[in-house]
């Protein structure tokens, strides 16, 4: 990743660090955000934050209000909480120890969005606020690709996958 082309502190209220071996303190409420996204995508951006130090990744996501009449009463449809659902599913069985995904530390559940500009620029025009799920940041990861594909990573790829399974999550990017 290239250097952030600006930096900014703002303001976090974290409602969820189940880490226990992290233990943020309730004075540690602060964060700096890189001005520069990881990803772009249109569904949920990633940024670089640093707190105490050190580097994490903050996903955030678009909000999204109750269930709809017409939605199935018997699946998740917010983004948000799937993932973090997926997450925390994830560390209660210790895969993220294994190094094959991102460690997870806690959500974001309240933004201001006043405050965010303007990283957040692209969520004002939505009817709920954003929500943040902040993650073990690792330095030039990429995207599997044919290109860097080897039957190592496949085999890596495929007992990863497997853990998923045990652990309850099905992995289903869109």
């Amino acid at each position: 990743m290239d250097a952030p082309v600006g930096i900014v502190s703002l303001p976090f209220d974290w409602s969820k660090t189940p880490q226990d071996d992290w233990n943020m303190p309730s004075n540690a409420k602060a964060a700096q955000v890189s001005e520069q996204k990881l990803q772009l995508t249109q569904f949920s951006p990633l940024f670089v934050v640093t707190i105490r130090g050190s580097a994490y990744v903050l996903k955030v996501h678009h909000g999204q209000g109750l269930k709809r009449y017409f939605d199935s009463p018997d699946s998740e449809v917010d983004r948000h909480v799937c993932e973090r659902t997926a997450y925390e599913r994830l560390q209660s069985h210790e895969i993220s120890k294994g190094g094959r995904i991102p460690r997870f530390y806690g959500t974001m559940d309240h933004f201001d969005l006043d405050q965010y500009q303007p990283h957040l620029s692209g969520f004002p025009q939505d009817e709920y606020p954003p929500k943040g799920i902040l993650l073990e940041y690792t330095p030039n990861m990429r995207q599997l690709h044919w290109s860097n594909y080897t039957k190592e990573r496949l085999q890596g790829f495929i007992q990863g996958l497997k853990e998923l399974h045990r652990a309850k999550v099905l992995h289903d990017d869109r």
